[in-house]
Formats: C-alpha cells, sequence, structure tokens
C-alpha cells in the first residue's frame, strides 16, 4: 500500500500503512524531499518504505501465480493491492484460468481485470461450465470472441442448460459471423436435435444460415430428422446456398455451390433426397459449377441416388410408364401401386417403399 500521505501529515506510519507491510527507512528516490513518483514505485514515502512483516513478501508475479496454482484467495487479496496495474490484474487472471480456479478468477474480474475474448473459448473446450458461468456473468451474452467473432452462443451449444440460460438473457441464434455461420447453423451441424429444436423455439430462422443444406449433408443418423424439421418450419427447398450473401458466394462459387438437393447427393443419403424431391426440390437445379444433382452423387460414386435424381427428371408421365415398365408385376399390379402413389401423394418408389414396409410389420406381427 502506498504511504504517501505520511510526509505530508506526519501521521505516524502505522496508521497509514495496511497490513501486512510496515514502514521502514530511506526512501532512495526522493533523498528527504516529497516527490510524485514515490506513488508509483516500491519506495513509498520520503521518511521510509512500506516493506512486508517478518517472513512475507512484497508479492512478485512468481508469488501470485504460486497463489493461483494454489487456489490461495487469501493470498491473492493480500498481494494484488501492490500490483493492482492492469497488466498484473490480466497475468493473474490467465493463471487463475490456466489453474481452472473459478473463485479466483471471480474475484479478479469483480476487481476490474478484463478477460481475454479467447478465454470463454478455452474455458468451453475444457467443458469446464463453472468458469463459463462466471466469465458470462461480466460479458454480453451476444458479445463476439476471438478473430473469428464467434458468439458465446456457438460456443457452447453441447450444453442444453447452458443455451437455455443465455436463451433467456437475449442470446440471438442468428447472429452471423465468419464464414456465413450463425450459432443456428452450427447446431444443425454438430448439436444434439433437442438444442436445434430449442433455437427454433427461440427466435431461430431458417432463413438465416443456410440450416438445410448443413442438415442435409450433417450427421446421418439425424440428417432426415433434421431435414424434415426445417422444411416443416418453412425452409427454401431450393435456395442455393450463400445466395443472400455475395461476397461470400464470391469467394466460394469455385468449390460447386447448390441447392440442398446436392449436399444430400453428395452425402449419397437416398432417403433425404428422395424426401426433398417429394417435397419440391428440383433435380434439374445447378450448382456454381453448373452441375445437376445427378452429376454431382456420380461424382461421388453413388449409383443409387444418380439413378433416383435421373428419373425425377422425367416429368410425371414419363416417370410413371418408366416404372410401370421396370415392374413387370402380374396383373397390373405396377399400375395400382401408381394409381395409390398419386392417391397418397408420393412418388412410385416412396409409395412402393412404404407399402413393403407395411406389409413386413403386418407379416411379422401376425
Amino acid at each position: 500500500m502506498q504511504c504517501q500521505l505520511a510526509p505530508f501529515f506526519r501521521s505516524p506510519a502505522r496508521e497509514i500503512c495496511t497490513p501486512p507491510f510496515v514502514c521502514g527507512v530511506g526512501c532512495k528516490l526522493c533523498k528527504g524531499s516529497p516527490k510524485a513518483h514515490c506513488s508509483g514505485s516500491s519506495w513509498q514515502w520520503t521518511i521510509g518504505i512500506c516493506r512486508p512483516r517478518s517472513g512475507q513478501t512484497m508479492g512478485s508475479q512468481a508469488d501470485v501465480k504460486d497463489a493461483c496454482a494454489a487456489n490461495d484467495l487469501e493470498r491473492i487479496q493480500q498481494i494484488l493491492p501492490n500490483h493492482s496495474n492492469k497488466y498484473s490484474l490480466h497475468n493473474s487472471l490467465v493463471l487463475a484460468q490456466d489453474n481452472g480456479h473459478s473463485i479466483i478468477e471471480e474475484y479478479l474480474l469483480s476487481n476490474g481485470a478484463q478477460p481475454h475474448p479467447a478465454f470463454l473459448a478455452k474455458a468451453a473446450h475444457k467443458k469446464d461450465w463453472q468458469m463459463v458461468r462466471v466469465l458470462l456473468k461480466y460479458r454480453n451474452v451476444n458479445s463476439t470472441t476471438e478473430l473469428s467473432r464467434t458468439p458465446p452462443l456457438a460456443l457452447l451449444l453441447e450444453n442444453e442448460e447452458l443455451v437455455s440460460e443465455m436463451l433467456a438473457q437475449g442470446a440471438d441464434p442468428n447472429a452471423s459471423y465468419m464464414g456465413g455461420f450463425t450459432p443456428l447453423s452450427v447446431a444443425v451441424s454438430s448439436a444434439p436435435s433437442s438444442v436445434v429444436k430449442l433455437l427454433l423455439d427461440n427466435r431461430g430462422s431458417v432463413n438465416h444460415g443456410d440450416l438445410l443444406h448443413y442438415a442435409a449433408n450433417g450427421p446421418a443418423d439425424r440428417r432426415l430428422e433434421l431435414v424434415s424439421l426445417l422444411l416443416e418450419r418453412g425452409a427454401a427447398v431450393n435456395k442455393i446456398m450463400y445466395q443472400d450473401s455475395p461476397d461470400l458466394f464470391c469467394q466460394r462459387e469455385m468449390f460447386g455451390l447448390g441447392a440442398p438437393i446436392h449436399a444430400a447427393a453428395a452425402a449419397g443419403d437416398l432417403p433425404v433426397v428422395q424426401y426433398l424431391l417429394d417435397h419440391g426440390a428440383d433435380s434439374l437445379l445447378r450448382d456454381s459449377l453448373g452441375r445437376v444433382p445427378a452429376q454431382v452423387a456420380e461424382l461421388w460414386q453413388y449409383q443409387e441416388v444418380k439413378e433416383c435424381l435421373e428419373r425425377a427428371k422425367l416429368n410425371p408421365a414419363e416417370a410413371e410408364r418408366n416404372f410401370i415398365a421396370e415392374h413387370q408385376w402380374s396383373d397390373g399390379q405396377a399400375q395400382r401401386e401408381v394409381e395409390g402413389a398419386k392417391v397418397a401423394g408420393l412418388s412410385p418408389e416412396v409409395y412402393c417403399e412404404r407399402v413393403a414396409k407395411n406389409r413386413a410389420e403386418i407379416m411379422r406381427l401376425v
């Protein structure tokens, strides 16, 4: 603590110095005359110096490091008054974060330490949710992190409870950042389906972030579920990726930007391709390299997907004739399947597949 008042008011040192420090003798800088620089040096006043009591140190950076490593809050509270500059506070905060001591980190933040934007990403990566909650107390839920300008919500999607808390505080699931991503598009790509539904139910928009593209080429175990969910919520089935972001489109058109049907074809997912076709996907739509979905499927060697997309190129009458020719069932069965598909509002292939599944289930029960 600084004892610069003592020489002016002739007060006893013990009334000014705060433990654990007592006053010594001789200011080497002032040499008997009070000067302004005493307030910024380890020598505190013109008659003496604030020095540690016996057995205690002034609180070097090594002491701070040891105290942070030991999670010794009391020691930190003694040391920091002698290192109250921003640099020392920041270093102490880094040490507390590295050692996972959220109590010390919260004490430092409450005393003016400024967290680096990367701290939240680091805590989320370590799944240190207590530390994440401490950091979120001292920042806006929509403030961005690091150079990628990632919103905090996008970092915490695997913790549904935290996501719910942040949404209640006003976190924006549609906030766009580097690469055109949004927290919701990241959730569609990697988070549990329950988190995607939570975001959609809390201001999430299917019109931001090219969600259907990520769903059509996302994790295979929930691809169809998410495509169905997004189409139910009104996602555009024939939207070209980045068509609303000219800068991003120009940067990436060389990679072949297409519609969700192109993404599903590249993933080789026949059920998703058929589902998209049944819901209005255009099989003749070309991507930024001029390819139709069937060509994309051929490129990735998904023959069944390619054939499905090629059949979809035909007009309905041609498709029906080809279907009947391919299925030479007795007693006009193929024709009956076509008529049944019309009534059900499905393509003949999907209708037959569903009928076959229903028949198999009935036989199993019998």
